[in-house]
């Protein structure tokens, strides 16, 4: 959801600035969206970059990075399994996972797959009407050939009256 994505943003802002630090991280465990709007917000980037190896708020920070590496491990498993999203209203959000792009490499193959098949069968189609449209030869060996015999009567006639 859009109200996700800016409840999402605006508390990593928070940790950013430095302002209501415990607030913030409690708020942000406590959300309950894809790690897709975690990952458009840079929140884990600035949980490593800003708060790594800070005593101040240790425990909140280690739960918030626990939770996104838990919510990045359904994500994958879910790619896996081919489901539907997970929050299908955080599609605005860009996805710059790789996992998602192997995703739709896969699906991508998948229907060049169909197609192929759809094509050849059109194809196999085609080809066995076309050998069924071709005249076919006809095989004299099984008639029996006979010479015709001449008619004696009308040979001579034809004969004599030719001269």
């Amino acid at each position: 959801r859009s109200s996700d994505y800016s409840d999402v943003r605006k508390y990593t802002d928070y940790l950013i600035q430095g302002i209501r630090k415990p607030f913030a991280l409690q708020s942000l465990l406590t959300m309950n969206c894809s790690i897709h709007v975690f990952a458009s917000c840079q929140t884990e980037e600035v949980l490593h970059r800003m708060y790594t190896n800070v005593s101040e708020h240790q425990d909140l920070v280690d739960r918030l990075k626990e939770k996104l590496a838990t919510l990045r491990k359904q994500e994958t498993l879910r790619l896996e399994n081919y489901e539907k999203p997970i929050d299908a209203d955080s599609a605005h959000v860009p996805l710059e996972s790789a996992s998602i792009h192997v995703y739709k490499r896969q699906q991508e193959e998948k229907n060049q797959m169909e197609f192929n098949k759809l094509f050849s069968d059109a194809l196999g189609a085609t080809r066995s009407t076309q050998l069924e449209s071709k005249p076919m030869r006809v095989d004299y060996s099984k008639y029996k050939i006979t010479k015709r015999a001449k008619k004696n009567s009308t040979s001579s006639s034809s004969s004599s009256s030719s001269s």
